[in-house]
């Protein structure tokens, strides 16, 4: 397997768009979709730093509260601020 090359880098601005597989609750005969930690949407911070594992790109981000995880690229999008 080849190592994808990282869309973010070290000092990229990125906000939190999800986290972590979303779940399903059955209200009512209705499905409800809710992300895990819904806290950590929207917050923002640095990347700071990048690691490739099993050829993914992995994201440690500073100023994320409450979650010191490591991010994948679709749970987090690039901004300008």
């Amino acid at each position: 397997m080849e190592d994808r090359k990282p869309i973010y880098a070290i000092g990229d601005k990125v906000k939190i768009v999800k986290y972590g597989h979303p779940y399903w609750v059955n209200k009512d005969g209705d499905i409800i979709v809710k992300d895990m930690s819904p806290e950590l949407i929207g917050q923002k911070g640095l990347v700071d730093e990048v690691t490739i594992t099993q050829g993914i790109p992995m994201y440690a981000i500073d100023g994320i509260k409450g979650k010191h995880a490591w991010y994948n690229e679709d749970q987090m999008e690039l901004i300008s601020e």
